[in-house]
């Protein structure tokens, strides 16, 4: 799965949202190039590159001069990558703690 992240045109520059998820990274860059103004245009007191309307009206563009960069599309995985780290980072956790038994009893980790 692949993630879409933008920076609104009402924020600093090195802060971007999460906004859209699709199956391939192809699928997210025609979907921001179908969004995409044919020029900018100034609307609101800012200058905007998708269209009037579009759900991505208010971000700006993934990269004005060079084109999408891969980090903003980012590749997350999938729901079994997700709960292979999920289980390696619950059994990490309980290496590091000392267990009680049933009845009291400690055993500490090592």
């Amino acid at each position: 799965m692949w993630m879409l992240l933008l920076n609104p045109v009402t924020a600093r520059a090195e802060y971007r949202e999460s906004l859209y998820c699709a199956e391939t990274r192809e699928a997210l860059v025609a979907f921001v190039e179908r969004e995409r103004a044919p020029e900018p245009y100034e609307d609101e007191g800012y200058t905007k590159v998708f269209k009037k309307g579009s759900p991505l009206e208010y971000f700006n563009h993934p990269d004005e001069h060079e084109g999408p960069r891969l980090g903003d599309f980012r590749y997350i995985g999938t729901v079994e990558d997700w709960k292979i780290a999920a289980a390696h980072k619950y059994e990490s956790m309980l290496q590091r703690l000392n267990r009680v038994s049933e009845t009291g009893e400690i055993k500490t980790h090592e």
